[in-house]
């Protein structure tokens, strides 16, 4: 499953990735120290200028999404959460011959981009992925919601209180908007079709590492060693399988595709963007984002923009999903 690098960039990857492991120290710190109070949490975010996205011109900056999290509390119960229809990847997405995750993705939805969306389908535990329960209401989820601030023998509010109320069960389901999974009694988790990122487990490593560009740059370092030791290493820092997959194999194209304005760009510690008001990504980002972006927004579905989460690197405003609040049920 080795990506199929020439000889001589697989040579000149692996003096970046002496360079990556001089300071692979400083990335652990930096991963180890992503969770946070809020107020520390905003502070690590990109800014552009006065705002945290990058506006169009004379547009003012809209209002900042939700990104502080209880990592002992709400991240630790989307940890314990089961999808029940998880995706699999058993071949490489930016390979010569045509690749395709199981279950199958559904194409139509897929090609509607940010306009479907992926919904946290919770399921009694009775059910399996072949016993789909009745589509609840939106009355029903309204009631669990208030249900979790109810006394019960927990105390009000905690973590163990919630997740005695929440289902530990779901399915992810694809739909072609915002209502239609509301109207199904889903919770939306992203912009964009399901795909091998979209559960519950990998939304918690999303929301405890601020900084995925540094956790890709020391885990695809392993995996220019060998392709398990790539995937390892993203499953350590909480991805499922599937997902660690996608993520090495976006940067293997990466490594690929973008090899000297990436080599530059890490030598020089070259910041994620430019300055304001246009504050432009890096060359190494750009080129990532146009040769492999694309793929992995296909496969691995969940992205941090398509999921309303802030990141280390300024996106212009329009590109950050509004109005997903990630409830636990």
């Amino acid at each position: 499953m080795q990506s199929k690098l020439g000889w001589l960039k697989r040579t000149a990857l692996l003096l970046l990735a002496i360079a990556a492991r001089a300071h692979a120290h400083a990335i652990r710190v930096i991963l180890e120290d992503d969770i946070d109070d809020s107020d520390d949490q905003n502070k690590k975010y990109a800014s552009c200028g006065d705002c945290f996205c990058v506006t169009k011109e004379n547009a003012s900056c809209p209002k900042r999404p939700k990104n502080s999290f209880d990592a002992s509390d709400d991240v630790e119960i989307l940890k314990s959460q089961i999808a029940l229809n998880p995706y699999t990847l058993e071949c490489d997405p930016y390979g010569e011959e045509p690749c395709q995750m199981a279950p199958p993705q559904n194409r139509t939805l897929v090609a509607m981009g940010e306009e479907a969306v992926c919904g946290i389908r919770y399921e009694p535990r009775s059910h399996s992925t072949h016993e789909r329960s009745p589509a609840r209401t939106v009355e029903q989820i309204d009631g669990w919601n208030a249900n979790a601030n109810k006394d019960s023998t927990a105390a009000e509010g905690s973590s163990v209180s919630r997740k005695l109320q929440c289902p530990t069960y779901y399915n992810l389901v694809s739909y072609e908007s915002f209502d239609s999974a509301k109207t199904d009694g889903a919770v939306v988790t992203h912009a964009g079709a399901c795909g091998a990122c979209s559960t519950t487990k990998d939304l918690a490593a999303y929301l405890e590492h601020v900084d995925l560009t540094d956790l890709g740059t020391l885990c695809v370092t392993e995996g220019l060693v060998s392709f398990e030791r790539g995937v390892e290493c993203f499953i350590n820092h909480g991805l499922t399988k599937a997902c660690a997959m996608a993520w090495v194999y976006d940067g293997y194209k990466t490594s690929d595709a973008c090899l000297g304005v990436c080599v530059r760009s890490r030598f020089i510690h070259e910041p994620n963007n430019g300055p304001p008001p246009l504050c432009e990504l890096n060359d190494c980002l750009r080129c990532d984002e146009d040769e492999a972006g694309p793929i992995f927004k296909i496969f691995a579905a969940r992205t941090r923009r398509r999921s309303g989460l802030l990141s280390k690197i300024a996106r212009p405003c329009e590109q950050i999903v509004y109005g997903i609040e990630h409830n636990l049920c």
